[in-house]
Formats: structure tokens, sequence, C-alpha cells
């Protein structure tokens, strides 16, 4: 079973780690590269006319693109990448071990009958829930140079939020009756109702513009490889069922 386990995630995994760091690179990274600007004051958001001495669209435009290709040109920039790409890697199979190991305790107490890529992608989609949507509601993602509340205390309610959302996601999903159903939402409510901590006052120097788009290609980012790993879960779990 652990070799199944294993085998299971690697095969998921590397496939969404792929697919992540390749939307990374291309929707993301180049949004960090820009907030990255902002955070050592080559650029402001309080954008006005030329003449202020502030910079005009075009000039901020050549100013991003220079940085880009500054950083995609230096040694730095290239280990950036890889570190990128070896770290989704990591990501996405602890990721898709973690779901795995869920499929198989379903599969084994007889909460579903059968596994496929289609119900494997319904699978991501809960996975996407808990360890991104849910915690986004409270600490969306973030860019360099954005304000923050201290990470310890952010690290805890991210953790508590991601358990309790996979716990009250599970007995919405496999629970008999009205009771299931209302505790598993409540557990899922619960950390929203405590409260993410954040700062007393936001005070980041990176653009909200820029932040709210970041926010948005992240989770769609992460939603997409969820996705594609629960298809690919749930086709490595019915290939298995077959195999017997």
């Amino acid at each position: 079973m652990l070799k199944k386990l294993l085998a299971g995630g690697l095969f998921a995994g590397l496939g969404a780690g792929v697919l992540a760091a390749v939307l990374q690179l291309w929707l993301t990274v180049p949004l960090i590269l820009e907030a990255e600007l902002y955070e050592t004051g080559v650029l402001t958001h309080f954008v006005g006319a030329a003449e202020d001495g502030t910079p005009s669209a075009t000039e901020k435009k050549v100013t991003i693109e220079a940085h880009e290709k500054a950083h995609e040109a230096g040694e730095s920039g290239i280990e950036r990448h890889l570190l990128t790409f070896s770290a989704d890697l990591v990501i996405w199979v602890a990721f898709a071990i973690l779901l795995s190991v869920a499929i198989s305790l379903a599969l084994g107490a007889g909460l579903t009958a059968s596994i496929d890529w289609r119900r494997g992608i319904v699978w991501g989609l809960c996975g996407f829930l808990a360890f991104h949507l849910a915690p986004a509601a409270g600490l969306p993602p973030e860019l360099p140079g954005s304000s923050a509340a201290p990470l310890t205390a952010r690290q805890i309610w991210w953790t508590a939020t991601v358990l309790l959302t996979a716990a009250g996601t599970a007995f919405v999903a496999f629970g008999k009756g009205w009771w299931p159903v209302a505790l598993g939402l409540a557990l899922v409510l619960l950390p929203h109702l405590v409260g993410a901590p954040h700062p007393d006052a936001f005070g980041g120097v990176t653009s909200p513009e820029l932040q709210a788009l970041f926010v948005g290609r992240s989770l769609a980012v992460n939603a997409a490889a969820w996705l594609f790993m629960g298809a690919l879960a749930g086709l490595y779990w019915s290939r298995e069922a077959q195999n017997g």
C-alpha cells in the first residue's frame, strides 16, 4: 500500500508540479519581479504626470522590462527559476501524496465506491478549497512590499484553516443526515469567524492593483494544478483498481 501511495503521489504530483511551475513562470513571476521594483523604491504606485517627477506609463513599462531581462540574463535569475521549478515539484508531490492517502482511506472505508479521473477532479477541487481558496479568504497571497501580520500568527491561522476546512469538507461530502453537513459547514466557517491576523494598518509600498492581479493569478494557477493533479490521481487509482 505504501508503494501505491508513493507511486500515485509521484505520478500526480510531478505532473501538477510541472504545470504549476510553467504557469507561475508565465503568470506570477513577472508580477513578483515588478513588485520588487516597488519594494526597492524604483517604482511607486502614485502615478502622475511625467513632469511631476513620476514615471510615465511608457517609462514604467521600459523599467519593468529591463528589470525582467536583467533578472533572466543573470545567473541569479536562472538559479531562481530552477529553485522555483524544484520547489514546485517537491510541494506538489507532497500535496499529491496527501491526496492519495485521502483517496485510499475513502476507498478502504467504503465512503466512495470507485474513483476515476472525473471524480479525481472533484477531489482536486476539494484540495484547492482547503489549501488555497479558504485560507486566501483571510490571508491572500502576498507580493514583496506588502504589509502583513507577524509570520507565526499567520502560519498558525493558515494551518488551522486548512485542517478545519479539510475536515469540514469531509463531513459535508461523506456525512449522512443533516448534522454532519451542519458540523462541516461550521468547521469551514470557524477560522473566518475568529478572523485572520492582519497588521494594525495597511501600508505596503506595492501597487494594490498589482497585488489584486497577483492574488487572482495565484489562485488560478493553484486551481489548475489541483484539478490536473486530481485527474491524474483519479486515473492512477482507477487503473490500480482494474489491475486488482
